[in-house]
């Protein structure tokens, strides 16, 4: 797991490795919240490609939804993409989505790199 910080794009890029556990997530949730490094308002890009297979619980994508959920900041600059091109990954980052459904930050879920990272830079969050 990474993250960089692209201070003229205001992106926090994260990316995860191969098999996710749910330690590793919440140490992370946790690094990314508490980081003055990465401030707010930012776009974040989760990148998911290399994930092959997890044991992250439903438990633990809840309270990952619910530390950032208290954390969110409605300006029209900030949002978060998930890239999820594998069927299990992409089911668990819906998941995540509906989680963070009451959220006013925008949150959406693509199989594609460049599809995401478009919506990140573009001023439309709804688009």
């Amino acid at each position: 797991m990474a993250e960089r910080w692209d201070p003229e794009r205001r992106i926090l890029f994260i990316e995860l490795g191969e098999r996710p556990r749910d330690a590793e997530l919440l140490a992370l949730a946790e690094r990314v919240l508490r980081n003055p490094g990465y401030p707010s308002p930012r776009r974040e890009l989760i990148d998911l490609r290399r994930v092959e297979g997890t044991s992250v619980s439903a438990e633990t994508l809840s309270r990952i939804a619910a530390a950032f959920g208290a954390e969110d900041e409605t300006p029209a600059q900030s949002r978060v993409a998930m890239v999820a091109p594998a069927n299990l990954v992409y089911g668990l980052s819906r998941m995540y989505q509906s989680y963070r459904a009451d959220s006013p930050l925008p949150l959406r879920v693509f199989r594609d790199y460049d599809e995401a990272l478009a919506w990140l830079e573009g001023d439309d969050p709804a688009a």
